[in-house]
C-alpha cells in the first residue's frame, strides 16, 4: 500500500486547521482533513479503497459526529476514530497522534491504551514543533 507524503488531520476548528495545514505543507503534499467523526469514517474507507494510507494522522479528541452537530464537550468523540482505526487491520501500523486541549491523566492513558503514538496539547505546543515531532514518521 502506498502512503507517500499523506497525512490525516482531524480538527473541528478552522483557525487551527489553517494553522495546522500551513505547517504540514513544509513538510508533506497531501493533507486530508476531517473536521467530525462521521468524515473522518468516510476518508478513512476511501484511504483503504485507494490503498493510499496517510503516514501519519493527528486527530484532535473534541470533534463532533457529524456536520451540524453541536460539540459536547463532555463526550471525547475522537477516541471513537481512535478505536475505529485500531480495529482496521490496514491502520494498525500508522501512527496516530492525539491533538487536544485535554491535559488530564485518564485522558492521556486512554489515548495510549488505544495505541496513540503521542499526546499534544495544543496549548502547550506550536504547529511547527508539532510537524517537527512527527517528521521522523513521514520517511
Amino acid at each position: 500500500m502506498s502512503s507517500s507524503s499523506r497525512i490525516l488531520l482531524i480538527e473541528d476548528e478552522p483557525s487551527l486547521l489553517s494553522l495546522y495545514r500551513l505547517a504540514l505543507q513544509r513538510v508533506v503534499k497531501d493533507i486530508l482533513t476531517a473536521t467530525t467523526v462521521s468524515e473522518a469514517k468516510a476518508i478513512i474507507q476511501e484511504c483503504i479503497t485507494s490503498q493510499q494510507l496517510p503516514k501519519v494522522i493527528l486527530l484532535d479528541l473534541l470533534i463532533p459526529q457529524k456536520t451540524g452537530d453541536h460539540l459536547d464537550f463532555s463526550q471525547r468523540s475522537g477516541f471513537v476514530v481512535l478505536q475505529h482505526l485500531r480495529s482496521l487491520s490496514q491502520f494498525k501500523d500508522v501512527p496516530v497522534f492525539v491533538m487536544t486541549n485535554l491535559d488530564g491523566l485518564e485522558d492521556r492513558q486512554r489515548a495510549e491504551e488505544l495505541g496513540a503514538q503521542g499526546y499534544f496539547v495544543k496549548s502547550n505546543i506550536v504547529p511547527h514543533d508539532i510537524v517537527e515531532q512527527i517528521s521522523p514518521f513521514l520517511s
